[in-house]
Order: C-alpha cells, then structure tokens, then sequence
C-alpha cells in the first residue's frame, strides 16, 4: 500500500522491462498466497511441500531484479528514487513469501516428532530431494524474467 501511494504522490513509472518482470513476481506471490492458503484450508501436507520451492524461486526473482535494476540504473535508464520504490517492493514481496513458507513448514512440522521448525526448514532445503529439486525447477522455468543483457 505504501508502495504503491508513493508511485502516485511521486507520479514516477518503472521502465517496460521493470514492470515486465514485477508483474512475473507478482504472480508467483499470487500462487504462494493461494497456496499457502489452500494449505492451510485443507490441511493438504503434500501441497505444503510444494510452497518452500516456490519462495525459494521468490527470493531468486527479487534478486535477479534488483540486478536487472543496478544495470538499468549504470546506464541511465532508470533513477535512484525508483530504485528504493522497487526495493520496498521487493522487500515486501520477499517477506509475504517468508510468511507462507512459515505457515506451510508449520503445517507440515505436525507430521514430525520433536523437529524444530528451522531444523525442519534446513533439512527440506538440504536433503537433495528429487521432488524438492523437481519443484524448484518447475516454479523457475514457470516464473522466468525476460531476458536481459545486465552487461550493457
């Protein structure tokens, strides 16, 4: 909300390319939230597994944009104040997947006896699990940023 005041009161735009790739975040936050949501709803384990790929993809996303950002910015095509508009942004779409991550390991740590949550977390992210890797690979091709040549 507070975001998008500032773009108004300040009457700035994001270039084609920024506004490309936060409508690509935006709908990856749009399926964590459904996700989580439907998770919780239903008590469904196995899509909970599904959300700690995805806000990993997330965190990947925002990263590659504030990359895609710093190029921008060295060439000229983009100014400092969008650039602290767009973190906020990022910063509040990072956190919302951070959320849902922690709702989904929450509902998945009834299935473990005496596992501590980050205990938890870490052994997801770290196990090598095929279906794990699988899904990490599924959101990554499914939220792909336009190609960008950060060099130039």
């Amino acid at each position: 909300e507070k975001v998008a005041a500032e773009i108004n009161e300040k009457k700035i735009a994001f270039s084609e390319n920024a506004i490309k790739e936060i409508d690509i975040l935006l709908d990856a936050i749009t399926e964590i939230i459904i996700t989580t949501t439907t998770v919780y709803e239903k008590n469904d384990y196995e899509l909970a597994a599904k959300v700690e790929p995805l806000e990993q993809v997330i965190d990947r996303i925002a990263a590659e944009i504030k990359m895609h950002h710093i190029a921008r910015l060295q060439r000229g095509d983009c100014t400092i104040e969008l650039g602290f508009v767009l973190s906020d942004l990022l910063t509040n779409c990072e956190r919302i997947s951070d959320h849902c991550s922690n709702i989904a390991i929450y509902m998945m740590q009834e299935d473990y006896v005496n596992i501590d949550t980050h205990d938890l977390m870490d052994r997801i992210k770290n196990s090598g699990d095929i279906n794990f890797e699988g899904q990490k690979m599924y959101y990554r091709n499914r939220y792909k940023l336009p190609q960008t040549n950060v060099q130039n």
